[in-house]
């Protein structure tokens, strides 16, 4: 293991120590080839590009941009890759964070390439690869004013389109449930809780009399 793994493996062993485990005892059964030309890095993965080929960082941006950034949103983002759109997230995200590599051959290879220890041990950054993780951090995170959003490359949607069709299907159900969860809330709990302010506003009214 290169140093670069190493840092990237104790970092996540902080946020989620499980995965860290996962990755350190990995074989990979495919590896993505890193390529540059003109002076770009990226990485060819099942015959295709993953990142733009002109400039990947800007194509980055650029997805970012089209997101709400407050401090209640939540930005999903689907796929590594070399972890352009995640570093733009984590730099520039005022939310909440969440790294969603379902690939682990993408993941292993790009930690032993790209230092993200200081992105993964940001307070507000989550990463896993599983869907199960991912869904229990939007659920924690979800409230009456915010959704997921969901930041995704192009090559990637493209790359693995049944992985990526379920996904939205799943956090489309995910969102609904929620709602509902929320509604219910709103309608069963909100009502008793002002029975329950009334009643003891009127005990302090009796004992103040």
């Amino acid at each position: 293991m290169n140093n670069i793994f190493l840092k990237n493996i104790n970092a996540l062993n902080i946020k989620n120590p499980a995965l860290a485990q996962k990755l350190q005892n990995y074989v990979p059964t495919a590896l993505p080839q890193l390529v540059q030309e003109n002076g770009v890095y990226n990485f060819l993965y099942k015959d295709a590009l993953i990142h733009n080929k002109i400039n990947p960082l800007a194509e980055a941006k650029e997805i970012f941009s089209m997101a709400v950034n407050t401090p209640v949103s939540i930005h999903l983002i689907y796929g590594l890759g070399l972890g352009y759109l995640f570093q733009v997230t984590s730099l520039n995200s005022k939310g909440t964070v969440i790294l969603y590599e379902p690939d682990l051959n993408v993941m292993w290879v790009a930690f032993t390439l790209v230092d993200f220890s200081n992105d993964i041990l940001k307070k507000n950054v989550y990463i896993s690869d599983s869907y199960d993780e991912i869904s229990k951090v939007i659920y924690e995170h979800s409230g009456m004013q915010n959704s997921p959003q969901l930041l995704s490359l192009p090559s990637q949607r493209a790359c693995d389109e049944k992985t990526f069709d379920e996904l939205v299907l799943k956090l489309q159900n995910l969102i609904g449930s929620y709602s509902l969860d929320l509604k219910y809330t709103k309608q069963k709990f909100y009502p008793k809780m002002k029975i329950y302010l009334h009643l003891v506003q009127s005990m302090h009214i009796t004992l103040s009399s």
